[in-house]
């Protein structure tokens, strides 16, 4: 298998969702690739974050309200633009927790990045080795004069030459 591929399908190996045959695939590329080890064991992190989040229980009448309204928009066409705030409104308080249990997470796995990066660039200074380790991981393929690049040359004025 190809690093892109196992790369894709890790998350659901890590929670035992892969078919047989796919399963064996990654466990052996796994078994050969030290890039897709190391990419395993920061999905084994999130997991284990996210392993200690019980799901919110579904209320009582969801599913017909669900089917009721769905119904509802095919017989009369209607559709809306869904946005962040309506979103956030129309959902229910369980679905907003859901919502923020999953950010935390995203959060915690973020920092728990950030520091390993910190760690490794232990001899520089730690706000340069911080901005490095987000900013440049993002942003370092960017054409000459992208907006990429001219953030990174707003944010690090004394690189500017580097390109």
């Amino acid at each position: 298998m190809r690093c892109e591929a196992v790369k894709g399908q890790l998350t659901a190996y890590a929670a035992d969702e892969l078919p047989a045959e796919a399963h064996r695939a990654v466990k052996a590329h796994l078994a050969e690739c030290p890039a897709c080890r190391a990419e395993m064991a920061r999905v084994d992190v999130s997991a284990g974050v996210l392993a200690g989040v019980q799901t919110p229980p579904v209320p009582l009448g969801f599913a017909s309200r669900v089917l009721a309204a769905a119904e509802e928009r095919q017989r009369t066409g209607l559709s809306f633009k869904q946005t962040p705030r309506r979103w956030w409104r129309l959902n229910s308080a369980p679905m907003r927790a859901a919502a923020a249990v999953a950010a935390f997470a995203i959060g915690a796995w973020g920092a728990t990045e950030l520091s390993t990066a910190q760690q490794t660039d232990a001899g520089r200074d730690d706000s340069q080795a911080a901005a490095d380790a987000v900013v440049g991981e993002w942003f370092e393929a960017a054409p000459g004069e992208s907006f990429a690049s001219r953030y990174l040359a707003a944010i690090n004025p004394g690189n500017e030459g580097e390109e």
